[in-house]
């Protein structure tokens, strides 16, 4: 952005350098450490949404938020005292009405999401696994320990927890991290953002859909 919009080259090395003069990042060992390691995304947006809960101390608040996998946008989030599956699902249906169907969910298998079965007997049907269900929606669940399948959900809530000090709230960290700060996973050439790369990525039945919401809407206006 800096040799973009000013015209200013400079390292990325150079840059780490003064955000931690001015306490806005950190030495990190393990990102300095060369791994072999394969990013694995879906092709299309609203191919599969991630979803999890997070307590946040600097706000006392439980946040849920849902992540698209494709594009890294975060389609819908709540902050709550509880974190249930009630408000799970109002937020997911709050995702749903702005942009639609996904065709997956993936959770962890925490009691909010899924139905633990017990010893002794069968595995039920949580409240979220039904919704899901009768909205024609699949429900990926985590393997049990393994943090890493629902990872781009947990590192969005790294972000949060690292950046939310510097906005007035948290809508407005949210918009920064959608439609402001380009993302190195997308097209960072180009300075990507989730929210342009949202669209980018829809398949071109999606990209469809949307194009008939925009021009009833223009026409309702």
């Amino acid at each position: 952005m800096l040799e973009v919009e000013f015209g200013v080259k400079m390292s990325h090395n150079k840059i780490h350098t003064v955000l931690r003069e001015h306490g806005l990042a950190k030495r990190e060992p393990k990102k300095a450490r060369r791994r072999k390691w394969v990013r694995y995304e879906r092709e299309h947006s609203m191919s599969l949404w991630h979803t999890d809960w997070k307590y946040l101390k600097q706000l006392k608040k439980w946040m849920i938020a849902y992540l698209d996998d494709s594009s890294r946008l975060v389609v819908a989030y709540g902050m709550f005292d509880n974190a249930t599956t009630e408000n799970a699902i109002a937020v997911l249906e709050e995702g749903i009405k702005r942009y639609g169907l996904p065709d997956a969910v993936l959770t962890d298998r925490g009691s909010q999401f899924y139905a633990n079965a017990g010893e002794k007997k069968a595995k039920g049907e949580s409240e979220f696994e039904r919704y899901l269900r009768v909205n024609g929606i699949k429900h990926i669940v985590g393997r049990v320990n393994h943090p890493q399948t629902n990872g781009k959900v947990e590192r969005f809530y790294g972000t949060v927890e690292q950046k939310l000090k510097l906005f007035e709230s948290i809508a407005e960290m949210i918009e920064w991290y959608n439609e402001i700060k380009p993302h190195m996973s997308l097209n960072f050439e180009e300075l990507e953002t989730p929210a342009k790369a949202f669209y980018r990525k829809l398949a071109p039945e999606r990209v469809m859909g949307y194009a008939s919401r925009w021009l009833l809407r223009e026409v309702r206006a």
